[in-house]
């Protein structure tokens, strides 16, 4: 008997949730290639109306230095990415795109909505998902995506072969009526397994207002990892930064990552356990 999973990008919203689309039916067994799994994903997951951006390196038009968001119903409008320096390669299957980050010494860094400090700001519940590969990690804190440094990253932990998803709370001055960013209290949630292996992993950090305190959750290759509490996320006014941090592109350590990442969203709500583990499944490679 074949084994079948369903993805629907809309889990646990009503079913009069504007934009809920059909669940896409998913085949598990050998027989069918995981791209198709993937592909029948995609398509579906590209109408959720929550989406900031979606980019799957293999959209039309994707291989120059321009990438487009795929998603059909973008929060805030549609996005391009600039590709600075990093090369297009194969992704995690034979039929799709990824781009390749060569370390510090590279300068191979995507920046998103054309530099736009205000971009993923957020107050409200979030969630950034990444497919991506760890080819020998070199230095301290090699970005997958961030948002600046004094807001949101999803993240090498120090020199370990594990990942971080880190924030800045913000600071209120009473005095001064006004939030202080020099006194932001970073939380870290730190994963328990390492990713410095050349595989491909699905990392997933998620800020939830409701479960039952505000925090972060980190998941990798759909499970959870960790889980910090969170007040309130400080903004930045730094770039959204794919492969590296954008508040420090101009120093010495640009924390560009060494690797290969394959796809990238952010969604403006809060993943659950079994939407991770569904997206997970849908995406993950053959072994």
């Amino acid at each position: 008997m074949t084994a079948s999973i369903t993805i629907n990008p809309t889990i646990d919203a009503p079913a009069t949730t504007p934009g809920n689309t059909q669940p896409a039916t998913l085949r598990t067994d050998s027989a069918l290639p995981s791209y198709e799994n993937w592909l029948a994903f995609s398509n579906e997951f590209k109408n959720d109306p929550d989406l900031v951006f979606y980019f799957t390196f293999s959209g039309a038009g994707d291989g120059g230095d321009i990438v487009r968001s795929q998603a059909a119903k973008p929060k805030y409008g549609s996005m391009n990415a600039k590709v600075f320096g990093a090369k297009w390669q194969d992704g995690r299957f034979p039929k799709k795109k990824a781009l390749q980050f060569g370390g510090n010494k590279s300068n191979e860094y995507v920046l998103l909505g054309d530099n736009d400090s205000n971009l993923c700001n957020f107050t409200t519940p979030f969630s950034v998902g990444v497919w991506f590969r760890a080819d020998n990690l070199k230095s301290a804190y090699q970005a997958l995506i961030t948002k600046g440094d004094d807001s949101w990253r999803l993240q090498r932990n120090q020199m370990t072969e594990k990942l971080e998803l880190a924030a800045n709370n913000t600071y209120w001055d009473a005095a001064a009526k006004k939030a202080d960013p020099t006194k932001g209290k970073q939380t870290t949630v730190y994963s328990l397994s390492s990713v410095d292996d050349k595989k491909w992993h699905f990392a997933v950090g998620v800020y939830d207002l409701q479960s039952p305190k505000k925090s972060l959750h980190l998941y990798l290759d759909g499970q959870p990892e960790g889980i910090a509490e969170l007040d309130r996320m400080q903004s930045s006014k730094h770039a959204v930064c794919i492969g590296a941090n954008a508040g420090r592109l101009k120093g010495s350590d640009p924390r560009i990552w060494s690797g290969a990442i394959d796809e990238v969203f952010v969604l403006n709500r809060a993943l659950s356990v079994n939407d991770v583990a569904r997206m997970h499944a849908a995406g993950r490679p053959a072994e």
